[in-house]
């Protein structure tokens, strides 16, 4: 379990990597406030290169980017780096890869200043076109499969309600080299507009500093709570008949009959997806929400004893399931597995089982599918969809040995499942 480290706990290396990094973040954030220049930006790069170039070898990063948060004027807090760009720098300078670290200079100054440079004349011209053409511009989340589904649902969703208004035309960016599923890039595009390029999309979430302070920007928020939008609201997305078509013959080479077969969707959520498509990025703060697919065996018997056939789903899994029937298909060791069949099967499910909320699991929101999410690791929060139950997981005190109760839970900072002692 990875350990929160109060300041006394840190060696001289880390307080003063800790302090760097508070204050390179706050220029950062100032430059955002009051206007982004080349030279602040070379500053902030300058300073994190001294940093590692201490004494790179030894660093640790006992510190989460993540953690270091501070107030703006609003009261907000703001997250100092973005855990993607710091986790790729510091794994590229432990590496000594001079040649990657000019690369990752000009992807994150150049273009930065192209993009500020091309904003200004490009916001004018929407200004002057909103009176007769209102356009708003949002990128998909597309690199990771739960924010890819339901951030993108939820907000086609909050169209249906008038949430968001009829008035503005709304596109959105999508990196090419970054979709999690392909199927479900397809499905999107039917009912939104899509522009595909890896180009556009750098640069626009280089332009964000300046955009999102214009009525031209459209983000894809998601807090988690958002009961209203998916009780209320139908799902956007569908399946062609030649892809039903294409499904059922595919199920049928699982030995599962479309048409007259009832099956369940079972998952549970392990590492392997994160490291095999994310290998950059430290992502132990997730290692709460693991589990073992083994421990859904009893209530895949049980299951099957009630006529259901069992699909494990899952595109990159850690293990197979420790069981074998005839009504059991263990989906990522089937031969059978692909991006179309990671979507087609969960929206034509009776409902789904999942061992801790996963982005797989959310696939089942989409589509409105009753969802069971057993040891529900995310403290406070409960599923989304319609007709979803769920158990949550139990905290020991590492000390007391004692379980944490609700209440004394919801004293707690949010998300502290992210960082066990």
């Amino acid at each position: 379990m990875q350990r929160t480290y109060t300041f006394f706990e840190l060696g001289k290396e880390e307080i003063i990597i800790s302090i760097c990094m508070v204050a390179v973040s706050y220029i950062k954030r100032r430059v955002y406030e009051l206007g982004e220049t080349q030279y602040t930006l070379l500053l902030t790069t300058a300073i994190s290169c001294i940093i590692l170039l201490l004494q790179p070898d030894r660093f640790q990063r006992k510190i989460q980017p993540d953690q270091l948060l501070f107030k703006n004027k609003k009261g907000q807090n703001i997250r100092m780096f973005s855990k993607k760009g710091w986790d790729t720098f510091v794994s590229t300078f432990k590496k000594r890869d001079y040649n990657a670290l000019l690369y990752l200079a000009y992807m994150s100054v150049g273009l930065r200043f192209l993009a500020m440079f091309c904003a200004v004349p490009l916001i004018l011209i929407l200004w002057i076109l909103k009176p007769v053409f209102w356009l708003k511009v949002g990128k998909l989340h597309s690199e990771r499969l739960g924010h890819f589904s339901w951030n993108t649902d939820l907000f086609l969703r909050r169209r249906q309600l008038g949430i968001y208004p009829d008035g503005p035309f709304y596109c959105f960016l999508c990196d090419p080299t970054q979709v999690a599923n392909q199927q479900l890039l397809t499905m999107w595009k039917r009912v939104m507009p899509i522009c595909e390029s890896r180009a556009l999309s750098v640069l626009f979430e280089r332009m964000l500093p300046i955009l999102k302070r214009t009525p031209f920007y459209q983000g894809l928020p998601g807090n988690s709570n958002e009961y209203y939008e998916f009780n209320n609201a139908k799902p956007s997305v569908y399946f062609t008949a030649d892809e039903i078509e294409k499904g059922r013959k595919l199920l049928k080479r699982m030995n599962v009959d479309f048409d007259k077969d009832e099956y369940v969707c079972i998952f549970a959520r392990d590492s392997s997806y994160m490291k095999q498509y994310l290998p950059d990025l430290n992502l132990d703060y997730h290692d709460s929400r693991n589990t073992d697919i083994d421990n859904l065996i009893e209530t895949s018997k049980y299951l099957i004893e009630k006529g259901f056939t069992i699909v494990r789903v899952g595109s990159v899994v850690n293990k197979p399931i420790n069981f074998s029937h005839n009504k059991m298909i263990d989906y990522p060791y089937s031969g059978h597995q692909s991006d179309f069949l990671d979507i087609f099967l969960m929206a034509h499910c009776n409902f789904m089982v999942s061992l801790a909320p996963s982005g797989c699991a959310d696939i089942g929101y989409i589509f409105d599918k009753p969802l069971l999410i057993l040891d529900h690791s995310d403290f406070g929060y409960a599923p989304l969809g319609k007709n979803c139950l769920y158990t949550p997981k139990k905290y020991k005190f590492s000390s007391t040995k004692g379980y944490l109760r609700f209440e004394d839970g919801l004293k707690l900072r949010n998300f502290f499942w992210y960082n066990l002692a």
